[in-house]
């Protein structure tokens, strides 16, 4: 990349809930890594289910899709129909220079329609991070039960 060149990046997913403050683990962390990406001259759009972030970024412009949402297979749903509209709005408005799916990404746990619809043809399309291996049929619909899946000892069928 150029010295002094910007890089806009669309974060589609970011996150469920985009915050600074711990309350749910995926979108601190998103939110740590745009912060630090900030210093090395790159902008996003950052679309989440909602956005709880008390100290805005300069270099970040979250866009919620879905406020008042929890965490049901029909707000997930939701959410991925709403992101994909929001996403495919934003890539129509162009400067966007790469596509980035933050959110847990791998085998029954995500996609992105972005992706899959061809939405993002052209762009670099980044992924991760990627989601650890985990048991077949291991119920990934939440932290608490994403968190009971791994583990030291943690085998098939117990």
């Amino acid at each position: 990349m150029p010295e002094g060149r910007t890089l806009r990046v669309l974060a589609a997913p970011a996150a469920y809930v985009l915050n600074d403050n711990a309350t749910e683990s995926l979108g601190f962390f998103t939110y740590q890594l745009l912060r630090a990406l900030g210093r090395f001259n790159v902008e996003f759009t950052a679309l989440c289910m909602r956005s709880e972030m008390t100290v805005s970024l300069p270099n970040v412009r979250a866009i919620p899709v879905l406020e008042n949402a929890g965490f049901s297979q029909r707000d997930f749903l939701m959410f991925l129909l709403r992101y994909f509209m929001a996403g495919r709005k934003v890539l129509a408005g162009g400067g966007i220079d790469l596509v980035h799916h933050i959110f847990p990404f791998g085998y029954a746990v995500g996609f992105n329609p972005l992706l899959l619809a061809g939405s993002a043809r052209g762009l670099p399309f980044v992924m991760g991070p990627a989601l650890a291996p985990h048991r077949a049929g291991a119920d990934m619909s939440d932290e608490t039960t994403i968190s009971k899946s791994y583990g030291a000892g943690k085998q098939e069928g117990r």
